[in-house]
């Protein structure tokens, strides 16, 4: 399994029509057919972490890859990607992999809480 997080900087002024526009992504992903992902809004941290995570899990490197040339195909998904830029101060994609020796699986209840 590969996980892709884009990783949005806004610009100065710009948190709000950042994520505007990523939940227009979504919105148009899901149009076209394709998963729409999950948003991640930072509502801690410093300033130099993004703003705004979008993130995906894909099977393999090739059904991200044909995601991502099936998007590049898309005239309404490159629109709204050009309009994010003009929103942005920065932006990285990062693609993972889990390390396969988790104590605990992502969603396993045995899992110690802190309290």
């Amino acid at each position: 399994m590969i996980i892709v997080q884009n990783h949005y900087f806004a610009a100065p002024g710009h948190h709000e029509q950042v994520l505007a526009t990523r939940r227009e992504a979504n919105a148009c992903r899901a149009r076209l057919g394709l998963r729409a992902g999950n948003i991640l809004v930072r509502t801690r941290g410093a300033d130099r972490a993004p703003d705004v995570i979008w993130q995906i899990t894909y099977p393999d490197i090739a059904a991200w890859e044909a995601d991502l040339a099936f998007l590049e195909a898309s005239p309404e998904f490159t629109a709204i990607r050009q309009r994010q830029s003009a929103q942005l101060r920065h932006f990285e994609r990062c693609a993972f992999i889990l390390d396969g020796n988790e104590l605990y699986p992502l969603a396993d209840e045995t899992a110690p809480t802190i309290t």
